[in-house]
């Protein structure tokens, strides 16, 4: 769940910064980022369980905290095309 909820978050937040397609190649980075060193860690077991936690949760606030930056900067785009 805190993948995506990152990936999302990353997709929203850098699509109403720089566009669609650097959202869609830094999502895309992520994702392979987050899966990787997940199958990595999962063969070698280089993480203890409490890390990989930590870092579960990390993700998800971090999701979080992205989705909430695009979703206040949408809503200052709706006004300012509204007050024009």
């Amino acid at each position: 769940m805190s993948v995506l909820v990152l990936v999302g978050g990353i997709t929203a937040y850098i699509m109403m910064r720089k566009g669609v397609k650097t959202a869609f190649a830094c999502s895309c980075i992520s994702w392979i980022a987050w899966n990787g060193s997940d199958l990595l860690n999962r063969s070698s077991g280089l993480l203890a369980d409490d890390i990989q936690m930590t870092l579960q949760v990390a993700g998800l606030a971090a999701g979080l905290l992205l989705l909430r930056l695009a979703y206040r900067r949408s809503i200052g785009m709706k006004i300012a095309k509204a007050g024009s």
